[in-house]
């Protein structure tokens, strides 16, 4: 079974007042990554930023959506002036906002098709008002994440009403330590397959074998600063992930079993897939007790 695989950017600066723009601006790096491996991402981008950084984010949406779709992210806090999220507010209020990006977009010639709430904030209103406002694909919901209002089976693409949903994919990550006695796992928790959470091994592990799982559909999550690496102060020190990045690129690109897929042609995909249930994946690092020493006690103890 062929595996597709969407790469999904959430392009945005924090939620501080501070001037940190350039965390919009990096998506730019991603933006011409892709494009050299002729890769169509979908970057949604937070338009309520123009009320933090003016019209120079839109400036960045125009330039990203010469080689890539651009779709909605929506973090109403740079509006309203206080942190919140979009299942915070009523249908007419959430309807407001989201008509309000997409008439933004379509003064910079983009017809929006796709949404992603800021910080996975979905509940039943949202997909009200995406439906009103004419959004019929979303990207939202992250399981056993609490601000995600509305329940999904992870990792299935599925349908609420005429919204698609497209899943963020999750694992579980397990830690397991190789003792005299047999295997004991110390440490285990969920992971979104996330270039900023997932080492290298990890994200080829969860494409490879997805398969066995029941699932054909990959979200490569990412954020604008992925190749950024900054202090506390949210000040630029140096690079990260850059490897990363393009090692997973060369992988895909060397097999042939795998489709990149945009939200353009989302429906080679066939939309929903034919299975009930999904497994949720499950990644298993064997440690033994030096390297559990080394490489996870040892840094937490010394300077």
């Amino acid at each position: 079974m062929k595996v597709y695989i969407m790469f999904t950017i959430d392009v945005e600066s924090t939620h501080h007042p501070i001037n940190d723009f350039y965390l919009f601006e990096e998506v730019l790096r991603i933006a011409e990554i892709l494009k050299s491996n002729n890769i169509r991402g979908v970057f949604f981008c937070d338009y309520f930023e123009i009320y933090k950084h003016g019209n120079k984010v839109k400036e960045i949406i125009k330039k990203l959506s010469l080689d890539h779709d651009v779709e909605l992210h929506a973090h109403p806090g740079h509006k309203v002036g206080k942190y919140c999220c979009m299942a915070d507010f009523s249908f007419e209020k959430q309807f407001e906002y989201i008509k309000e990006g997409i008439t933004i977009f379509k003064e910079l010639g983009i017809t929006p098709r796709a949404y992603r709430a800021g910080a996975y904030s979905i509940d039943k209103n949202t997909l009200k008002a995406l439906e009103a406002n004419s959004i019929f694909i979303d990207s939202s919901i992250f399981p056993f994440d609490k601000r995600s209002k509305i329940k999904s089976i992870p990792n299935k693409i599925i349908k609420f009403g005429p919204i698609l949903e497209l899943p963020i994919n999750i694992f579980k990550r397990e830690i397991v330590l190789k003792t005299p006695f047999g295997d004991l796992t110390i440490h285990k928790n969920y992971s979104k397959v996330d270039l900023d959470w997932c080492s290298l091994d990890e994200l080829l592990w969860f494409i490879e074998n997805v398969n066995e799982y029941g699932i054909n559909f990959v979200n490569i999550f990412m954020h604008s600063y992925l190749l950024t690496k900054f202090d506390s102060d949210f000040k630029k020190i140096g690079e990260k992930n850059v490897n990363k990045l393009t090692s997973l690129l060369n992988f895909i690109q060397n097999n042939k079993d795998i489709e990149v897929v945009s939200i353009k042609t989302i429906d080679k995909i066939g939309l929903v897939n034919g299975y009930n249930t999904v497994k949720i994946p499950v990644f298993r690092k064997h440690v033994t007790i030096s390297t559990l020493i080394k490489k996870y006690l040892l840094p937490r103890i010394l300077p």
